[in-house]
């Protein structure tokens, strides 16, 4: 009965000097303590990083709110960064006449600043007159200065940099959050890009002249309908096949007089599909360099280095010791409870050897949890004026 006691009470003493975790009096007990804990750290991380989520203690249970899963987050987030870019990173939207939504430029100033304008075409052909009118140099009737193209890009994308702001500090958010959770988990104690755009517009993409190709077979396309549609009034209403050389040159003739082209507008219309196209591929090459050499570069790649075993071996001994050594009042819990256990060793070895042992007293009910800081009697623990003592019979 009394051996039961001792092991008893024996195992709980250990399981409390075990919850109190590493021993850490000295700089080197310090130092070793935080060494594992960053090797922790490190593989959580890179795990992480790699979609590597193979540890289901850690990674299991995982919520948007609360996630460890680090790379399918980042994919969530930058997935909607690059669908609102698309949607919505331009400064002006066209939009059509019936939407009830369209503004007019007259209403920018009511505008919350850093708002995408949704506007009428007229309006966007207005605002591209204007500019052009504002850029013209020594260029021939028809054709826009390389200007012009400049300033409508720089207008339009205006807003990227406001935008990009927005998700960075969502990606370090959800950054910060992971890292939070990591060092909870593993502590079981209580401006190069920005003067590049302000250059003059560049690139060598093939998208971008399809694009241009595209916006020109479109323009006269509408062009010859509506040419066409006016060929056939002036055909008394019916557009007959060419059979003869007289029938082709009259359709020639009834073309060339409708198709009228002000040269101003030709080179406004040129200079807009000219934007539509150069800001499709810099806004996807915008998206990819905010996800590539931002975050991944600057903020993902080298998160498992943030605390590595590195870094705790550069750390001097007073840092080591400000940073994670134990408590006073751990410290003094600590030796009380391996005080207490040494006796319940010696103890559990005498009564061994002498093969009997016999109880004086009552069993206490005091729990190794209970340990103040001052140090048990030799044989037995004083706490709060009950007593246990337990003597060895010879």
């Amino acid at each position: 009965m009394v051996r039961r006691e001792i092991t008893a009470l024996l195992t709980q003493t250990d399981g409390s000097l075990t919850s109190l975790g590493e021993k850490r009096q000295t700089p080197s007990d310090i130092r070793m303590f935080l060494a594992r804990l960053s090797m922790k750290f490190h593989n959580l991380t890179q795990a992480a990083i790699d979609g590597n989520y193979s540890d289901g203690d850690f990674f299991a249970g995982s919520n948007r709110d609360s996630s460890t899963r680090l790379r399918a987050d980042i994919h969530c987030l930058n997935g909607e960064f690059s669908t609102y870019m698309r949607d919505k990173g331009h400064l002006r939207k066209l939009c059509s006449d019936s939407e009830p939504d369209v503004g007019s430029e007259s209403d920018v100033d009511s505008e919350e600043e850093g708002e995408m304008l949704r506007v009428a075409k007229h309006e966007v052909e207005t605002w591209v007159k204007r500019v052009y009118l504002k850029t013209r140099g020594r260029e021939l009737p028809g054709n826009y200065n390389h200007v012009l193209l400049s300033e409508f890009y720089h207008e339009q994308s205006s807003r990227w940099t406001m935008i990009a702001n927005d998700h960075l500090t969502s990606v370090l958010a959800t950054t910060a959050n992971f890292v939070d959770m990591v060092l909870n988990w593993i502590i079981e104690e209580e401006d190069v890009k920005s003067r590049d755009e302000k250059r003059q517009p560049i690139t060598y993409n093939h998208y971008y002249t399809d694009n241009i190709q595209n916006a020109r077979h479109d323009a006269m396309k509408g062009n010859i309908q509506k040419a066409m549609q006016s060929v056939e009034h002036d055909q008394n209403g019916k557009l007959h096949a060419c059979k003869t050389a007289m029938d082709s040159l009259k359709l020639i003739v009834s073309l060339q007089n409708k198709v009228i082209v002000n040269m101003d507008d030709q080179a406004c219309s040129e200079a807009l599909a000219g934007l539509n196209a150069y800001y499709k591929v810099t806004m996807k090459t915008f998206v990819d360099n905010v996800c590539r050499q931002v975050i991944e570069r600057h903020i993902v790649f080298d998160l498992p280095d943030l605390f590595s075993p590195m870094i705790v071996m550069e750390l001097s001994d007073q840092n080591l010791v400000r940073i994670a050594a134990e408590p006073p009042q751990q410290k003094e819990k600590r030796a009380a409870l391996s005080e207490l256990a040494q006796n319940l060793r010696d103890i559990f070895s005498y009564q061994t050897s002498s093969g009997h042992l016999r109880r004086e007293y009552p069993p206490s009910t005091i729990s190794p949890a209970e340990v103040g800081p001052l140090a048990p009697p030799e044989l037995g623990v004083a706490h709060g004026g009950s007593e246990v003592a337990i003597l060895l019979e010879i």
